[in-house]
């Protein structure tokens, strides 16, 4: 093999490499995970100081506008709580009309992999959470595995998913 060859060989395999690195930075970025939600439990805190600085609150306008600030922040944790509850309960209920599909085999690896999705759904949410609201008590925590709200009570369960429709005519 000639000296040109062997230098043509290095060319394109640099060349190859730089565009795995370059396709790379690229695939990263793309899958690099959105910020989540605001962390509920701060929002009235940064949102006061946020007004503060911006709209030069004196300290009366502050104290006027705290309380409701206050108030629609807790608002918005209702109306969460209350659209994660429906959207588990419509999930639940094409987990169920799926398996309604499926033959006893293929319900039996749909169920067990339905198992690890939630797992690793409630470990992301825990993980997720941990910092900002396990410390205050409303959020998910390492030591009970699960969701806890206000003083640590498990939110409601969601009522019973109806039966799927009968087959037939």
């Amino acid at each position: 093999m000639s000296s040109t060859e062997k230098f043509k060989i290095t060319l394109y395999l640099v060349a190859i490499f730089l565009v795995g690195c370059v396709a790379g930075g690229f695939a990263a970025l793309a899958l690099k995970r959105p910020p989540g939600p605001p962390n509920i439990t701060n929002l009235t805190d940064r949102q006061m100081q946020r007004m503060t600085s911006e709209l030069a609150l004196s300290e009366e306008q502050a104290e006027a506008i705290r309380p409701i600030v206050a108030q629609i922040s807790e608002e918005i944790r209702v109306v969460r709580r209350e659209s994660m509850a429906q959207f588990a309960r419509i999930y639940d209920e094409m987990v169920q009309r799926i398996e309604a599909e499926l033959t006893p085999e293929q319900a039996a690896l749909f169920r067990v992999r339905e198992k690890e999705r939630r797992e690793r759904a409630n470990s992301m949410m825990i993980r997720r959470h941990k910092d900002g609201m396990d410390r205050k008590g409303s959020g998910p925590g390492p030591r009970d595995g699960g969701w806890r709200r206000g003083e640590g009570t498990p939110p409601p369960e969601p009522p019973p998913l109806p039966e799927p429709p009968p087959e037939g005519p």
